[in-house]
């Protein structure tokens, strides 16, 4: 977890023992929280990964306790009831929260969709379509990979040294050049790196593993939504407006194909609010969407959210953060 966001997570903790997270709606009522998650951990003390530690939320046991209390507690919609309520313009009274997950994980399909699918608790994936086409994880696992894998004490970069002590800085550098330099600067970054550690990159074999199959999104489909999470998984603020657009129509397509049904949503990739613009928001409601999804950016009002920049919470690793930022977002609700 991140240490800045320790204390509020330990307060959480400490509210929820106590019974102060259980007064009805506090908070909430005129509001819709997104949590989105990306992967669940397996229920095992000692899991490690050789990719990207961060994406990795609860373990299935603790994810079915917390889509439990949302049923519970809060009106669970689903994609088709969020855009007809943007329709109308009607807004619900009762408390709101949506689930979504990013990128196309496996365990989506082997952990949460049964979850899922048992509570009967609705939820959009969003997926990646060229990472799943081409079976190649995302630069943010290749990344981790190969500065966690790298023999070398330091990486020499375009004149910089970077020392391996803290690898977890490392990677977090380099994501930082992904998020926010021009496409065309990074186009090659992955590879680059992999020349700089002296490492190859994941076998085949190893991505395609982690990567949900075609066959598998189109059984979810049947129960959940299936929406973009652009083609090629490039921040869009980093494209020209032609690219972007391309991105956003090229994955459209391929998942409508590939799930013979509509895909009226999609999540930005990485979705804070530098990582796509006004002209991206205008772009998705060109090429058909209904809805589009920032990330990381918070809960909100129904009177003022721009269905093309919805704003979602990280998803929780407990319970009683679940809780917490349902109960008081504009404390919980951590950016």
């Amino acid at each position: 977890m991140n240490p800045l966001k320790a204390p509020k997570a330990a307060l959480a903790g400490v509210l929820y023992r106590c019974g102060l997270l259980g007064i009805g709606g506090m908070g909430v009522r005129g509001k819709l929280i997104v949590f989105n998650y990306h992967r669940l951990a397996p229920d095992e003390p000692a899991f490690t990964t050789p990719l990207d530690e961060g994406v990795f939320g609860p373990p299935p046991s603790i994810f079915e306790q917390q889509i439990a209390w949302l049923k519970r507690n809060m009106r669970l919609l689903c994609e088709r009831e969020l855009i007809e309520i943007m329709d109308s313009g009607r807004y619900p009274s009762e408390p709101c929260a949506l689930i979504t997950f990013d990128d196309g994980y496996l365990d989506n399909y082997t952990l949460a969709y049964p979850i899922l699918k048992r509570l009967g608790a609705p939820a959009i994936f969003f997926i990646p379509s060229h990472l799943i086409e081409s079976r190649t994880i995302g630069w943010w696992d290749s990344i981790a990979y190969l500065v966690k894998k790298t023999r070398k004490t330091a990486i020499q970069w375009n004149g910089d040294t970077y020392p391996l002590g803290r690898r977890a800085a490392v990677i977090q550098i380099f994501n930082q050049k992904m998020k926010l330099e021009p496409a065309a600067k990074t186009r090659r970054l992955v590879e680059r790196l992999a020349e700089a550690c002296g490492e190859p990159l994941p076998d085949p074999q190893l991505q395609s593993s982690q990567l949900m199959s075609w066959d598998q999104i189109r059984e979810m489909s049947r129960d959940m939504a299936i929406g973009s999470h652009s083609h090629t998984h490039t921040v869009l603020a980093t494209l020209d407006p032609g690219a972007q657009k391309q991105e956003l129509e090229i994955s459209k397509s391929i998942l409508e194909r590939q799930i013979a049904r509509p895909v009226a949503s999609i999540a930005y990739p990485v979705g804070g609010r530098e990582h796509f613009t006004t002209e991206t928001e205008k772009t998705a409601e060109q090429c058909g969407y209904r809805l589009a999804f920032s990330f990381a950016t918070g809960a909100n009002s129904w009177d003022s959210m721009d269905r093309y920049a919805i704003s979602r919470v990280s998803a929780p690793v407990s319970l009683s953060l679940t809780v917490a930022k349902a109960r008081v977002p504009a404390f919980f609700a951590l950016k």
